[in-house]
């Protein structure tokens, strides 16, 4: 059986997070980056490490943000929109992912491709069926 490295299926605590992100991110990456994680980790939009990382690639070109232009909450609320839709659409394709080893019995992970075309074919099905 094919086996997830922990990182994408162990569940964190608040507390755990907060040791990553002060550890790891804070020293090195601007203090917009770290706000949104925290954030994302206090509202439990973030539950493993690998979804720390997805949430992290989406908003790390904030350490380029010039400091002399302002960052308002409209930005704010479209960044951290960002974050939550690469998190579920990183939990699609785990499962997605998932439902190919299981159905196909594979001895190891399917390519990118091949889940991607099997989610758009379960979409394609999902709105068949809801017409």
């Amino acid at each position: 059986m094919i086996q997830k490295d922990k990182a994408y299926t162990e569940k964190l605590g608040e507390i755990e997070f907060t040791q990553i992100i002060d550890g790891w991110w804070a020293p090195t990456e601007n203090g917009l980056i770290i706000d949104h994680l925290k954030e994302a980790v206090a509202n439990d939009v973030i539950q493993t490490r690998h979804e720390l990382d997805v949430a992290y690639e989406v908003i790390s070109d904030l350490n380029d943000w010039p400091e002399h232009e302002g960052y308002g909450s409209s930005d704010r609320a479209s960044d951290y929109r960002h974050i939550v839709e690469a998190i579920a659409d990183d939990r699609k394709f785990q499962q997605a992912e998932q439902e190919l080893i299981t159905i196909n019995r594979l001895e190891s992970f399917p390519k990118v491709d091949d889940v991607r075309s099997y989610m758009r074919m379960n979409n394609k099905l999902s709105e068949g069926l809801a017409v």
